[in-house]
């Protein structure tokens, strides 16, 4: 058996850190996003774009895919917002990893209404 030339070794050690590097950032942008979701002043922004999401889904037509489910959750939301912050919190920073507390109003708007019919169990 042969040596294993010195560029070899050094391309492995090179591929080895940056392998290393990955699985150490993954963990560590969920955590971010799971602090971010716990943000007071974030939860309070998510709770208004959370209402303004419901009253338009309850303004919907009813031809709308799934509508019936849809306005029972606005309905639901509308009565708890405090009951379904978290959960729309947590989840909008799961679709969008690149939400923070000082993110536009437009972007919490638009998370939210993507994330809403999995939320209301309609996907």
């Amino acid at each position: 058996m042969g040596r294993v030339p010195t560029t070899w070794v050094r391309r492995m050690n090179i591929l080895q850190e940056r392998l290393s590097a990955r699985i150490i950032q993954a963990p560590t942008a969920m955590m971010e996003q799971w602090e971010i979701s716990r943000d007071v002043r974030f939860r309070q922004r998510v709770a208004v774009a959370m209402c303004t999401q419901a009253i338009s889904v309850q303004d919907e037509s009813t031809v709308i895919p799934n509508h019936t489910n849809r306005a029972n959750y606005a309905k639901r939301v509308l009565n708890h917002p405090k009951r379904y912050t978290g959960p729309f919190a947590l989840a909008i920073c799961a679709y969008d990893s690149s939400l923070t507390p000082d993110s536009s109003d437009a972007a919490i708007n638009n998370a939210v209404a993507a994330v809403w019919n999995a939320l209301a169990g309609t996907v």
